[in-house]
């Protein structure tokens, strides 16, 4: 299991966005995977080579997904719905945390 990694300042609204996000994707991609806020942080999202972490995430947490698809087509996938995620929240103006309710707005907007 990964160690959290802790951060002397409260939750950011970035975090909370980017972790969101990462959620709608593996919504959108028919995984049922959920990150709370401490395992994003785990990953060190603003630290260089976020791909390496998460295939390391995939491997330690998500193998069986490794038999069925190259670890990069999975991580490249996950990346860029996320990112796609994320964009079309900002300019549908999601701008606050949404808890729970991500898939609601996730199903709303189309995505």
């Amino acid at each position: 299991m990964m160690t959290t990694i802790e951060r002397k300042a409260g939750p950011s609204g970035d975090d909370l966005n980017h972790c969101e996000a990462f959620n709608a994707a593996f919504y959108d991609l028919g995984l049922n995977w959920y990150w709370d806020l401490s395992t994003y942080r785990a990953l060190e999202p603003d630290a260089p080579g976020m791909q390496q972490r998460l295939r390391g995430y995939l491997e330690s947490e998500h193998a069986h997904m490794l038999t069925a698809y190259k670890p990069e087509f999975l991580i490249d996938a996950i990346v860029q719905t996320k990112e796609r995620c994320l964009s079309t929240r900002e300019e549908c103006g999601h701008t606050g945390h949404l808890g729970d309710r991500w898939a609601g707005m996730h199903a709303q907007v189309g995505v």
